[in-house]
């Protein structure tokens, strides 16, 4: 059986400029989580998770494997922002 992963993604976008930091960037390269990296991301929700929980683990996961401040990563664009959430966020196949 051969398995295949992504160690790391790369996103490309237009260059954007952050308000707060008033750093520029043109990429974002998000290492992929680790087996422990979401087992803690479990184990940090609560027993009975709200939706909005589960967001906010996400979130401090994506600004672990970005590096990027919980301010600079609200400023991205929707669309990356969401597809740096899509390669992070845990799932099964």
């Amino acid at each position: 059986m051969e398995i295949k992963y992504e160690t790391e993604k790369t996103f490309t976008f237009k260059e954007f400029e952050f308000e707060y930091s008033k750093r520029k960037i043109k990429s974002i390269t998000v290492k992929a989580p680790s087996f422990q990296d979401r087992y803690m991301l479990v184990e940090s929700l609560p027993e009975n998770p709200k939706t909005q929980d589960s967001f906010d683990a996400m979130i401090q996961l994506a600004l672990r494997k970005t590096g990027l401040t919980i301010e600079e990563f609200m400023e991205l664009p929707e669309a990356v922002a969401n597809a740096v959430l899509g390669f992070i966020t845990p799932t099964a196949d």
